[in-house]
């Protein structure tokens, strides 16, 4: 993996000292992110999933542990799917063992999803050690230090929220000629 250091990204933050800083940790930022994404790869290799199946049992997971009632369609909107692509991954959660559909206990017409002991279990499993190492290195930092970590993901969170926001009713529309030519 190929390092971003605050030297080569003078292109981007300019060359004084606060944009070496903010460049320094831009960078460590990417670093995690690219591990992170290497981490989830293989984890969804490990466990036989695609991305938005995992991503569909960690929703789940959470709205069952909150005592929340999660329906197929709740659960479509939250990962940006078609209903039909959401009966789809359902189905091949439940045939797997990790979740089941029920009947909503007051509205018999409505279905809601719950997670099994497997939807736990098995990423508990695969994801254990690394959520004690994690764990561990936020154990390794002062309360001073959490708290100047946790607002600085707070705004960049924030920054790029804003700009999926302002960029979202930009459509790219294909020029006519050059799809008709």
């Amino acid at each position: 993996m190929r390092h971003a250091t605050p030297d080569a990204s003078s292109y981007w933050y300019g060359s004084g000292d606060e944009e070496a800083t903010a460049a320094a940790l831009l960078a460590a930022l990417r670093d995690y992110r690219t591990a992170e994404a290497d981490l989830q790869r293989r984890t969804r290799a490990e466990m036989g999933m695609t991305e938005n199946e995992l991503l569909a049992i960690g929703l789940i997971s959470r709205a069952s542990r909150a005592g929340a009632e999660l329906a197929p369609g709740d659960l479509a909107r939250e990962l940006g799917l078609s209903t039909a692509s959401i009966t789809g991954l359902l189905d091949g959660l439940e045939r797997a063992g990790y979740v089941e559909r029920r009947r909503h206990p007051t509205d018999r017409r409505r279905l809601i999803v719950a997670p099994t002991a497997l939807a736990d279990a098995d990423p508990r499993a695969t994801l254990g050690l690394v959520h004690e190492r994690i764990v561990d290195a936020v154990h390794q930092l002062t309360p001073d230090e959490v708290a100047g970590a946790s607002k600085f993901l707070e705004h960049m969170t924030r920054s790029v929220r804003e700009i999926l926001v302002a960029t979202e009713a930009v459509a790219i529309v294909p020029d006519a000629d050059a799809v008709n030519p």
